[in-house]
């Protein structure tokens, strides 16, 4: 979708108080050039009308420039203190106004201000709705008044001819069945909110004023089309989240100001979901997981959209994750939901220790054939990005062959654990797990391969996990374990459990960081092959030396091979833990002096020997 604007060779203008003025009728094209009764709505001013009727548009002009000074944004929408972000900014992937924008603040003339917007106008027809240009005309929309006291009428009118060009263009698109995240917040920014803004700025012009409804029904269809029904939003839009949430946030201010509706009354449903998923989502800084770090407003768009939208309970999670104490007033004695979520429907989930910015947390995201994932603890990312693993059976690398496909979820006060699957060619499946403990401060990342097939060959799988920024893969000298650091701080123990624990030993495969990512390779002869990754986010103890091994799993009394089950303990600490892992159809077998017939355990070992049980996934 691409922009159209009308452009008319106009009539020279007088000078008025240092401003030039029309002398002329304006532009006969657009909405500016129809007739008076056309033009504007009876609530617009008795002498506005009068002299656009009797063709005076050298007082009309006058008239209209007063009526647009005492125009105001909403008051959650004026700028606060320097160096805030703008509004218009929030979600941006970066921080800082643009240089153009800067260049034409309040203190700019019409000197400055008319060539930059016949500059706009001159490209606007051939400009792409990439972000840049959809926040670029959202921004002469909630300049309008201001620009009307610098410029030539017939410049200014020509201005709201192209924004409402824009904007019925969008109205009328259609956000289709599976929208890119780009194409989602156009259609939303540009059919919704700046339609939305040309009404509140100049509703006394009929054709601007009409246009309220026809965006509330596009913010409508985006909310409720873009949101698994409890605010979860569908993981296609993760690149253009920040900015969907802070159009929304915006048009929601609007309504506020103006006390109409900005959608329907389940989309403010959903908009009031949103916001505590919104919350589940962010960093202690008001950024959202899986999106990229340091990008501008993330506090003062949740703050706002708290206060339009939030509960007490949501004002208690927010106090936790953001560590505001005004939040935990507004609160008081409410409890904070829960901090994990998951939706099949949206390919979205959230593995939180709880609310703290500083416990552990991953979010994970499973859309077509691509897989995300975010990892974070004491306060920092510290993997943030695609999960790429690499599968090869004798020497061939697969494809996928279908879309990622949830397969388990489980959710207690002891842990949170999410499995996916992905099929590739040859009949092999990709299986991937993510454990994270809500007390204990421990993770468990793997992925499973496994062939179908009765005969042993070669497999060779890459993992590639995306450090995020800043983050590092700092290794032990002698052992393939290590820490996760941020900056120059460890946040987590790592250690691949399924890997030799002694470097001396090459064999199965090897961690290591290459570039921005951190690569854990693995390989055996067999059907099958699990390929697990430990993380202990709790600073007391993974300072401390951190050791693990690969049990042996026996049925009817013979140990099996590492392709039929497999079982590790991962000890940090005096602390330990086990998980186990049948490859093939379940079976009745024993796991250190333990029976087991499961499909999948995770668990603690308690002093006496016994081990308790986080979760287990019985034969079906």
């Amino acid at each position: 979708m691409s922009a159209t604007t009308h452009t008319k060779d106009l009539d020279d203008a007088a000078s008025r108080n240092g401003h030039a003025a029309p002398a002329g009728p304006p532009p006969q094209r657009g909405i500016s050039g129809l007739k008076p009764a056309q033009l504007w709505h009876p609530s617009a001013p008795g002498g506005l009308r009068s002299a656009w009727k009797e063709g005076d548009h050298a007082d009309g002009w006058k008239r209209l420039g007063k009526l647009l000074a005492d125009r105001s944004l909403p008051k959650q929408l004026v700028r606060g203190k320097k160096g805030s972000a703008s509004p218009l900014d929030w979600g941006a992937a970066t921080a800082g106004t643009p240089k153009w924008r800067a260049d034409l603040g309040a203190k700019a003339g019409g000197t400055k201000v008319a060539p930059a917007i016949e500059q706009w106008l001159s490209t606007a027809a051939q400009r792409e709705t990439d972000a840049a240009f959809v926040i670029e005309s959202l921004w002469w929309a909630y300049e309008l008044p201001t620009v009307a006291q610098k410029v030539e009428g017939d410049l200014w009118w020509r201005l709201v001819d192209a924004l409402y060009e824009i904007a019925t263009q969008a109205i009328d698109a259609s956000l289709g069945e599976e929208p890119t995240a780009a194409e989602a917040f156009a259609h939303q920014a540009l059919g919704g909110e700046l339609p939305l803004v040309l009404s509140r700025q100049l509703p006394e012009a009929q054709p601007l004023r009409k246009l309220r409804k026809p965006a509330a029904a596009v913010l409508t269809d985006g909310v409720l089309a873009l949101t698994d029904g409890e605010g979860m939003p569908t993981a296609r839009v993760l690149d253009r989240l920040p900015q969907l949430l802070a159009c929304w946030t915006r048009c929601r201010a609007w309504a506020e100001q103006s006390g109409k509706p900005c959608w329907s009354g389940d989309a403010e449903t959903q908009y009031e979901w949103l916001v505590r998923q919104a919350l589940r989502m962010s960093r202690g800084d008001g950024t959202l997981a899986l999106t990229p770090a340091g990008g501008a407003g993330g506090k003062a768009m949740l703050d706002l959209a708290l206060d339009l939208a939030g509960d007490v309970s949501d004002n208690a999670a927010a106090g936790r994750r953001l560590a505001v104490k005004a939040y935990d007033k507004i609160a008081g004695k409410a409890d904070p939901p829960e901090p994990s979520v998951n939706s099949e429907w949206s390919g979205l989930s959230v593995l939180a220790a709880g609310w703290s910015g500083k416990t552990q947390r991953a979010t994970v995201s499973y859309d077509g054939r691509r897989s995300l994932l975010e990892y974070s603890a004491g306060g920092s990312p510290l993997l943030s990005g695609e999960w790429v693993t690499e599968v090869r059976i004798d020497d061939q690398l697969l494809s996928p062959v279908d879309e990622w496909d949830e397969q388990c979820w489980f959710s207690d006060d002891d842990c949170d654990y999410l499995e996916i699957e992905l099929d590739l060619e040859q009949g092999v499946r990709l299986q991937r797990q993510v454990l994270v403990s809500r007390e204990d401060g421990v993770a468990y990342l793997a992925d499973i391969v496994l062939t179908g097939g009765d005969k042993p060959r070669k497999i060779d799988v890459t993992t590639r996990l995306p450090m995020a920024a800043d983050a590092a893969f700092r290794p032990e000298v002698e052992t393939r374990d290590g820490w996760l650091v941020s900056g120059d701080k460890p946040r987590a123990g790592l250690a691949p459990a399924g890997l030799r624990e002694w470097r001396t030993d090459p064999r199965v495969g090897e961690l290591a960081q290459d570039g921005e990512q951190l690569v854990l390779r693995h390989n055996q002869h067999g059907r099958n092959l699990c390929c697990p990754l430990f993380l202990d986010s709790a600073p007391t103890r993974f300072a401390k030396q951190r050791t693990w091994r690969q049990l042996t799993v026996a049925e009817a009394l013979h140990a099996v091979e590492r392709d039929v089950a497999v079982a590790y303990r991962f000890q940090s600490g005096k602390d330990q833990w086990v998980t186990y892992r049948s490859l093939e159809k379940p079976a009745n077998r024993t796991l250190i002096g333990h029976n087991i017939a499961s499909e999948c355990l995770f668990g603690r070992f308690l002093s006496t020997g016994e081990v308790d049980e986080f979760f287990e996934i019985e034969d079906d």
